[in-house]
């Protein structure tokens, strides 16, 4: 929204010019956790001088911004703003509009919304701060005159806390008015779904976009229509809402337009999904979802929606579950849903926010009906949950999905299951029942050994007829062998050269297999790295970066594969390669990258880059390397956190943050507890002590973890 731009700074040199400052007052009534200064120390001088240029009543208004924005944020607000702003409001004469002390509403839960209203031909939009806290059960409202809010308005707002089931708590509705000089008066019952749709996600950790809503909602659950809805809709985009929801009335449509997306609801259910469970752009799409009632248009548009909202409806009503094993569902409707799910596991990281909720929905139930029906479609479900488990690292899911993919392979073949989708069964039970416990043997197992031969045999037979003829999945089945091997140590680098130049072969100039031929370089890259050949790692690596000079300006904010930066910083930690620039970027960007593999291994070898040079920073990488490791996923992901702690027992102690004892002999005792090989972690399992624990893993992390595992 265009209001959240300003700040205290900002305003601050306004206060010198009195009538340009009265022009920016209009600023105050769009609080939020942005207006602070960076330097917290200066706001309070800078403040004092924005209210030493202001009359009283814009004084209080100054005061009730600052205050709405220290409640929405007490963090991000300077330290000791509350008893500063205690101190102002007793000087004010005008008293602050919050109905309830600032010391108890400090401790409630607040969150801004807005209203949007209509009159005298025109629409508007008011800042509404909402607060829940455990005071007497009601809502309170401000003590303005009478006349501002009518009695219409505050029923409404009575209803939709009634109807948010929050009546064992109490509420704030807190509309950022300038009550002295009022833009006119909150009237009518049109702002009932606003404010249910508010108080409703005051109880839901999901973050809510900037949209707006207009609607009047009765006791029955309904929504009834209102009146102004285009010059409402109107506000919505002049203040740049993401969507706007209003009731589905006979005979009004209207038209979209950027950058808000009207969305036509005909249920409080519908909205509520709109409003707690949509991004920007698919506002519609879930509200479509939601009213379905035909199961394959259902099925077709669950990967057009967020993941939220598909756990929500599950919970809900096992809605998601229902349609998937619904007997009026057609093949092509799962068929549409899996072909899409395809892409977005293609994608580097995988969405899991939306592949979770929907993997989680094809539960076990749900495949045992549809073997029998459609055994390929549960085969290549079987081939999604394994990936999934892979990439998380849970053991016991994987051997759950591969004893599901061995129950419905051999129908599944016989309905026409392609070579693509036997290769993915080969690579994810290699995955699953091998590395992901780190067991790793050079050579594989049978039925992959087999196919390997099989698939050169037919390149064979493709070239005889045409020489320039390439190969895919012959060129992924060696992709597979050059990362097994890698594993299994530097001894066999001479065998993974041959598979790469098999793969490279297989693979040939079609400019389609890019990113496939790409991620052999990353193999190689790991594989000459372990190896100690790092003239080798660097030119593999520099294909699989597409560089020809490190040096070379890059931005690296562009670079979007984690995948890729996970490669460059081993290769930097391990060479102690200088990059000023990249090095520089890390220390930026590093807060903001996602608590998903393999974020933990980069920021992991981030701290070892930066240990000789900025302990302070490398003790922050390794920390937050190891709640990743901690949070995400299973065992195999949580027994990487040893090569951090192992990286802060490494650190000076005044760069210890942490307990190491405590977390090194929780990850001792989740590996002795799981199905990881025992005897792989035997050096670390066995050592006198937790220090001699982290000692060994520094000391063998190559052996340990090799190839920086994936």
């Amino acid at each position: 929204m265009n209001d959240l731009k300003w700040n205290i700074s900002e305003l601050s040199v306004w206060s010198t010019q009195r009538d340009q400052l009265r022009l920016r007052l209009e600023d105050l009534l769009a609080p939020h956790t942005g207006i602070w200064p960076e330097d917290h120390g200066s706001f309070f001088i800078l403040a004092d001088q924005i209210l030493d240029s202001l009359d009283p009543p814009d004084q209080s208004l100054f005061l009730s911004c600052c205050t709405a924005s220290w409640l929405l944020d007490k963090f991000s607000a300077p330290p000791g703003f509350g008893q500063w702003a205690a101190e102002r409001i007793e000087t004010v004469k005008v008293p602050l509009p919050l109905p309830l002390p600032l010391n108890e509403a400090r401790h409630w839960n607040w969150r801004r919304s807005s209203i949007i209203l209509s009159s005298s031909g025109q629409g508007r939009l008011i800042n509404v701060l909402y607060g829940v806290g455990n005071a007497k059960p009601g809502v309170y409202f401000p003590q303005w005159p009478q006349q501002l809010m009518d009695m219409e308005s505050r029923k409404a707002v009575v209803t939709a806390w009634n109807m948010a089931e929050l009546q064992e708590k109490s509420a704030v509705f807190w509309p950022m008015l300038d009550y002295v000089r009022p833009g006119g008066l909150i009237h009518g019952s049109s702002l009932g779904l606003p404010a249910y749709l508010a108080f409703r996600s005051m109880t839901s950790p999901q973050p809510v976009f900037t949209m707006g809503a207009t609607g009047k909602i009765c006791k029955t659950g309904r929504i009834l229509p209102v009146h102004g809805l285009k010059l409402k809709y109107q506000a919505a985009r002049m203040a740049r809402l993401s969507a706007f929801i209003y009731p589905d009335q006979e005979g009004i449509r209207i038209e979209e337009a950027e950058p808000t997306e009207p969305v036509a609801v005909d249920s409080m259910e519908e909205a509520e999904a709109v409003w707690l469970h949509s991004v920007p752009g698919i506002a519609n799409e879930t509200a479509l979802l939601v009213r379905s009632h035909n199961h394959g248009e259902f099925v077709r548009r669950l990967c057009r929606v967020s993941g939220s909202l598909i756990d929500w409806l599950e919970k809900k009503n096992q809605a998601v579950s229902r349609a998937l094993c619904s007997t009026a569902l057609a093949k092509d409707d799962l068929m549409t849903l899996l072909n899409q799910m395809d892409q977005l596991i293609k994608i580097t990281p995988m969405p899991r926010n939306l592949l979770g909720p929907v993997l989680k929905a094809m539960n076990d139930q749900t495949l045992d009906k549809l073997i029998n029906k459609w055994p390929d479609l549960a085969y290549r479900i079987c081939n999604h949950q394994l990936r999934w488990a892979s990439s998380t690292g849970d053991n016991t899911s994987s051997a759950l999905w591969e004893e599901k993919a061995k129950a419905c392979s051999d129908k599944a073949v016989q309905a026409g299951l392609s070579l693509d989708d036997l290769f993915l069964e080969d690579v994810l039970r290699m995955v699953g029942s091998y590395h992901n416990r780190f067991i790793f043997y050079p050579d594989p197992p049978e039925n992959f050994a087999s196919k390997l031969q099989a698939v050169e045999e037919m390149l064979v037979i493709l070239r005889r007829c045409r020489p320039e003829a390439n190969l895919k999945i012959l060129g992924k089945y060696c992709g597979t062998m050059i990362q097994n091997l890698a594993f299994c140590g530097p001894e066999y680098l001479s065998n993974i050269l041959e598979y790469y130049h098999k793969a490279r072969e297989a693979f040939g100039q079609a400019k389609q297999e890019k990113d496939e031929i790409l991620r052999l370089e990353n193999y190689l890259t790991y594989a000459f790295l372990d190896a100690k050949q790092y003239e080798q790692a660097e030119k593999h690596l520099k294909v699989y970066l597409e560089l020809s000079d490190f040096n070379q300006p890059v931005n690296w904010d562009e670079v979007k594969d984690p995948f890729k930066h996970a490669c460059f910083i081993r290769f930097m930690a391990d060479t102690d390669f200088p990059n000023e620039h990249y090095a520089s970027w890390i220390s930026r960007t590093w807060k903001k990258k996602p608590g998903v593999h393999p974020w933990q291994l980069w920021m992991n070898n981030g701290g070892r880059l930066f240990t000789p040079s900025d302990p302070e920073l490398a003790g922050s990488l390794f920390d937050r390397s190891l709640k990743i490791c901690q949070d995400f996923g299973g065992p195999t992901v949580r027994a990487m956190g040893l090569l951090s702690l192992s990286g802060l027992y490494m650190l000076d102690k005044k760069y210890q943050r942490i307990d190491l004892k405590k977390h090194t002999l929780e990850i001792l005792a989740s590996i002795g507890k799981s199905d990881l090989n025992q005897e792989h972690f035997a050096c670390v399992l066995q050592a006198a002590d937790w220090k001699s624990a982290l000692e060994m893993a520094d000391l063998n992390r190559r052996e340990l973890f090799p190839f920086t595992y994936r």
